[in-house]
């Protein structure tokens, strides 16, 4: 089985945002290109949903949740522990399809961690192009993925997307992942099965 894999989808779960003046993630991905860091830091915020909005606030005392195995942020970026980046790069027996970027997310300016963003080097060829959907005007946008038994049987992780995919929020694992993650005790993991032919 494959797995989509997703942080834990809370309202009480802190989410680690960027300095109000970044990009779009998408327009930072080539600014990245050949960087082990992220050129900056990412703090914690309480997101609250209102009508028409959201607003950020620093204030977290009344959410469960601070530091997540996979954390959530607002770029929607594969930001991982170091215990989920060392069981992913255990998982992997030949060579590794990914790399890592070093990211410091605070808490506050006295309380920081490190964590590390999933990056590919490599573009996979994963998909059953018929069974899969596409939209957009060139049928250029996946909007439900189905992968070729064949072509993943190998595979332990992977991202599914044509453009901005070397760091892609459509991050896929196999069952030998998720079983490792839970025997771990990893937390704030979510795991959702995909389709496969």
């Amino acid at each position: 089985m494959v797995f989509f894999l997703s942080p834990l989808d809370s309202k009480s779960v802190a989410v680690a945002c960027p300095p109000v003046d970044t990009p779009a993630s998408y327009k930072l991905i080539d600014q990245l290109d050949g960087l082990t860091t992220l050129p900056f830091d990412l703090v914690l915020q309480d997101i609250l949903f209102e009508k028409n909005r959201s607003r950020r606030s620093s204030e977290l005392g009344k959410l469960k949740h601070l530091w997540l195995d996979y954390q959530p942020n607002s770029l929607v970026w594969p930001i991982f522990s170091e215990r989920l980046k060392n069981l992913l790069d255990n998982q992997i027996i030949s060579e590794k399809p990914f790399d890592w970027l070093s990211v410091t997310i605070r808490q506050n300016s006295k309380v920081s961690r490190q964590y590390y963003l999933l990056r590919f080097i490599k573009q996979q060829d994963v998909l059953n192009m018929e069974q899969s959907v596409f939209a957009g005007r060139n049928a250029d946008f996946l909007v439900k993925p189905v992968f070729d038994v064949k072509k993943i049987e190998n595979l332990t992780i992977f991202g599914a997307r044509k453009d901005f995919w070397q760091i892609t929020s459509g991050i896929y694992v196999s069952q030998k992942v998720k079983d490792a993650a839970k025997a771990q005790g990893l937390v704030g993991l979510n795991f959702e099965s995909v389709g496969t032919v």
